[in-house]
């Protein structure tokens, strides 16, 4: 049974080195755990543990509170960044991946685009200022549900976190229902979109944080305010949730939600 103090509670990653070290220290103290090694950022641009630019810290942040929460994280993880502009499709490839974080990728069915990744993008990209415009709304051609569904039961993915509201892809869209072998809905994505704020986007250090209604509780029906961002969802296998449940700490909204799960 891991052993929960004050500590294992107030994880702060300031960069890679550092990262590792707090990695190692808590899976020497529970060896015997399944530990996320590859990790897969889809539609990153950077990835720096401990850095400034929105997919670094956002990634941060999803490590600190998967450590908090009990998640172990090998020493030795593998950050593999995909996104267009480097010319891979994380759909079309086959490595595995051990955790997924699905970052801020449009849902075709919600936004009603029709855009595909095309070697062009590269082109019209080529000294533009800000080159998410062009590689932002762009969708794999085979962005589908099933071809997600499809391609993360292939990588053999343990965990899976999104981070969007209703018109990107979340947790809800990745699980097939009524199949209790795949993936689970830990914590949903939140339903509600840019209809639903009350008040006008507050700059922040990193990027624009949305405030909506207090914490988010509707969204979650109680059950996530200790959510390090807001817009995350969490997916996982029930294998892996069903090893990791009496392990995880008492303290984090996420894994007194997976011991809630009929596992």
């Amino acid at each position: 049974m891991t052993q929960w103090c004050d500590e294992f509670n107030k994880v702060a990653l300031t960069d890679e080195a550092q990262a590792r070290r707090v990695c190692a220290e808590i899976c020497a103290r529970n060896p015997d755990l399944p530990r996320l090694k590859t990790i897969a950022v889809v539609g990153a641009y950077e990835l720096d543990v401990g850095g400034k630019g929105v997919d670094s810290d956002r990634l941060t942040r999803i490590m600190e509170y998967l450590l908090c929460s009990g998640f172990m994280i090998d020493p030795d993880f593998e950050l593999d960044r995909i996104n267009f502009r480097d010319g891979r499709d994380f759909l079309a490839e086959d490595k595995q991946a051990d955790m997924v974080f699905v970052a801020f990728i449009p849902a075709r069915h919600m936004y009603r685009m029709t855009t595909t990744y095309s070697p062009q993008l590269h082109e019209r990209a080529e000294g533009a200022e800000n080159f998410h415009q062009f590689f932002g709304p762009a969708l794999s051609p085979h962005h589908s549900y099933e071809g997600w569904q499809d391609r993360l039961k292939q990588a053999g993915t343990k965990l899976v976190v999104t981070y969007g509201g209703a018109g990107e892809i979340g947790t809800d869209n990745l699980v097939v229902a009524n199949d209790v072998s795949g993936l689970r809905v830990v914590l949903p994505t939140p339903s509600h979109n840019v209809g639903d704020y009350v008040g006008p986007p507050i700059r922040d250090d990193i990027t624009y944080d949305i405030e909506t209604k207090p914490d988010l509780r509707y969204q979650y029906n109680d059950a996530a305010n200790d959510l390090p961002l807001k817009w995350l969802g969490f997916a996982a296998d029930p294998e892996y949730l069903r090893t990791m449940r009496d392990h995880l700490s008492p303290h984090s909204d996420l894994a007194r939600n997976v011991r809630k799960l009929a596992l």
